[in-house]
């Protein structure tokens, strides 16, 4: 099987944590009583369930691996129950409020300025409800000949800082309007591309996709503020566009 990186690097950490303690363990101690007290000391230190969960399910891949393999004669993590997790409230804003934030970027990047990819960030995310991953690694093979929709097959992973599979694996298509076309068209012809660029959205530098985080930090936090409109995560753009 496939994994993603940033999933093996998360898997890498947890066995960097576990195996000290469990990794000479045999495997028919990994039973329910034992995973249950597990789970009692994680958050007895303060992790939250999302995060003891995730240890939770390396165990019992790795166990459910021997027993695939006929390494153990049985395999006793069947039917062991995560963890319930609170889901984050999803927040979004209205039309107006909508509006108004790609007003403020409208004028705060004007036409024709170097910054106003900026803008067409905002826009693309409040229009086509992409993942900001996703919108780092479009590329201009997906933007070249701009119709009635983008296709989005690839996104910036930044844990590894490299372009691949989107979250879900299979390419889709996103709407784009006219608007939305003629934005990204003139991002295309401007003296903005860079020639190694990897994305559409990148350092002007060195052509690299812009990471997400820096971007939020340096942007997104301040325009909100400045915009004056409700706060919410650049990920509620998403949940903006699915309204």
């Amino acid at each position: 099987r496939s994994f993603s990186q940033s999933h093996l690097i998360k898997v890498k950490g947890i066995l960097r944590e576990v195996i000290p303690d469990l990794g000479s363990l045999k495997p028919e101690r990994f039973h329910h009583g034992f995973l249950t007290e597990f789970q009692a000391k994680q958050l007895r230190r303060g992790l939250n369930p999302q995060t003891v969960n995730h240890k939770i399910q390396c165990m019992k891949a790795i166990i459910k691996h021997s027993f695939q393999c006929k390494r153990i004669p049985h395999n006793p993590v069947v039917g062991f129950s995560m963890l319930k997790s609170s889901a984050q409230d999803i927040d979004f804003w209205d039309r107006d409020e909508a509006e108004t934030f790609l007003s403020f970027a409208d004028q705060k990047y004007p036409l024709g300025s170097s910054s106003r990819w900026i803008y067409v960030v905002y826009l693309v995310a409040l229009n086509t409800g992409m993942r900001a991953g996703e919108i780092w690694g479009l590329r201009f093979t997906g933007t070249r000949a701009v119709g009635d929709v983008l296709r989005v097959d690839k996104q910036f992973d930044r844990s590894v800082r490299e372009i691949g599979p989107t979250k879900g694996k299979a390419a889709r298509n996103v709407p784009c309007n006219q608007h939305l076309r003629d934005e990204i068209t003139a991002l295309l012809k401007s003296c903005y591309r860079h020639a190694a660029a990897k994305s559409l959205f990148h350092h002007d530098e060195t052509g690299d996709p812009i990471c997400h985080e820096v971007f939020r930090r340096r942007f997104f936090e301040r325009d909100l503020k400045e915009s004056g409109v409700r706060r919410l995560r650049f990920h509620d753009l998403r949940h903006t566009a699915a309204t």
